[in-house]
């Protein structure tokens, strides 16, 4: 424990001796929120500063709107992102290199990944030079679906190393899909 005791000022930095080499190939980092961010070919000699990815919805889930699913990683640009939707959080799905998604990859999931469907746009894409990536899921206006819950997640992919994943989450995003409220330009 450094830095925790009375008076004390030591550096709580993690530091890590290579001896020799000028690289490491690759660094993972489990976060305790369970998101796993991995970087490849690390230079020696360097002190980096490294934020936690971050997997976010913007808007409400109702029906006849859209919400934007959000992918922040400062680590990951350039890289391949994959935004899932799926009706079923467990069991967890593996993938072939051994990274656990937080729900199953269902029928659902998969005809949203295909491109045109008209759901969920920018499901796959690229995350740009800011670290960011979107997908928009378009809400249909149908009674049937109010009070559904999906699951959303998200990962990036080397385009180096096909199918070797960078960035994980370990929960997935909960999204209820509710009434539209009438607002003063909309009809109730």
């Amino acid at each position: 424990k450094s830095g925790t005791g009375f008076q004390s000022d030591s550096d709580r930095r993690p530091l890590f001796g290579l001896g020799a080499a000028t690289a490491v190939d690759r660094l993972s980092i489990l976060w305790p929120s369970g998101t796993r961010q991995t970087l490849l070919q690390v230079s020696a000699n360097q002190t980096i500063s490294i934020r936690e990815a971050s997997f976010e919805s913007v808007g409400t889930p109702s029906l006849g709107s859209s919400v934007t699913l959000r992918l922040d990683s400062e680590t990951d640009t350039g890289a391949t992102s994959v935004v899932l939707v799926s009706a079923q959080e467990p069991p967890h799905t593996v993938l072939p290199d051994g990274t656990e998604l937080p729900l199953t990859v269902d029928s659902l999931a998969i005809d949203l990944i295909a491109p045109g469907n008209g759901i969920l746009n920018g499901a796959i894409g690229t995350v740009d030079p800011s670290g960011r990536a979107e997908a928009v899921l378009q809400i249909p206006n149908v009674p049937s679906l109010l009070g559904l819950l999906l699951f959303s997640t998200a990962f990036t992919i080397d385009p180096q190393i096909p199918l070797s994943v960078r960035t994980s989450f370990g929960a997935p995003l909960r999204l209820t899909l509710q009434r539209l409220r009438p607002g003063p330009n909309r009809r109730a």
